[in-house]
């Protein structure tokens, strides 16, 4: 089923550090698996999604992850228009010295209003999972919500960071934590969501007129108190990439024949 909706990955996330293990290479390019990349992943589930335009932001160390995505032929997406678009910053005098996701904030609303699609899906890089974002699009149209947050019931467990968001009974979040210590709620964020196209392009022009340079997910997560935000829960297999201790624990994961075969043998293609 086609989605009018295109996605755009964070290559990195300044909340997770694996020591040396990514000193050369941003989040996205970490080996999984053998013969994968965690960005393997997360743009395998847009092409089996039938998303055609996919961005990438990239902050530095942004070697190894063009190396290994090259023209995005692997997945199809070696196209002039649309196709993979790796978007590095662009540093100019105005928003010199800015090290944060995002520097460019200009430069990403250019991208936008380049773009045809009525919705963009905005992910994070240390969630692994294998799935398509039809349903998600599809609610998300329907429910009329700003934004719609994927998540399981995972809680504490993957350790940090670690977002937690409490819902009404109709499933619009009305609190968001960052690391609690202890918390009644287990509604834990997967680092993806859904928001149209324009109104993404207006709160960014928001960010830069207030002197804001910061773009992650989780900000869009904490404008719950002045946009309508609802989750959509996944009930899948989720792998966590939070610290070495959690990507040591996923890796071994893989050896066991049912996290094999819902992540590779779904009937859904991991193209690297």
């Amino acid at each position: 089923m086609f989605i009018d909706a295109m996605g755009l990955i964070l290559a990195d996330h300044k909340r997770i550090q694996l020591g040396e293990l990514s000193r050369p290479r941003a989040l996205a390019a970490m080996p999984f698996g053998g013969r994968y990349r965690i960005v393997d992943f997360m743009l395998s589930n847009m092409v089996n999604s039938e998303i055609t335009r996919v961005g990438l932001i990239t902050m530095n160390k942004y070697k190894s992850l063009m190396d290994h995505l090259g023209t995005g032929s692997s997945w199809d997406l070696d196209r002039k228009q649309p196709g993979l678009n790796i978007l590095p910053p662009y540093i100019t005098s105005e928003n010199m010295g800015y090290g944060v996701e995002g520097d460019d904030l200009t430069g990403l609303i250019d991208y936008f209003r380049a773009s045809s699609e009525k919705y963009v899906i905005v992910s994070n890089s240390n969630v692994i999972f294998n799935t398509t974002f039809n349903e998600i699009v599809a609610k998300h149209e329907n429910s009329g919500a700003d934004i719609t947050v994927m998540y399981n019931r995972d809680g504490l467990l993957g350790g940090s960071p670690c977002v937690i968001m409490d819902m009404d009974r109709r499933g619009r979040v009305r609190d968001v934590m960052l690391n609690p210590e202890k918390t009644t709620f287990n509604r834990r964020s997967l680092g993806v969501v859904v928001i149209a196209r324009d109104l993404l392009i207006d709160f960014i022009s928001s960010q830069i007129s207030h002197g804001e340079f910061e773009f992650s997910v989780e900000l869009l997560l904490r404008q719950y108190d002045r946009m309508h935000v609802k989750g959509f829960e996944y009930k899948g297999l989720i792998l966590r990439v939070n610290s070495i201790k959690s990507y040591f624990e996923s890796t071994m994961r893989l050896l066991e024949e049912d996290v094999r075969q819902k992540l590779f043998w779904s009937g859904l293609p991991v193209y690297t």
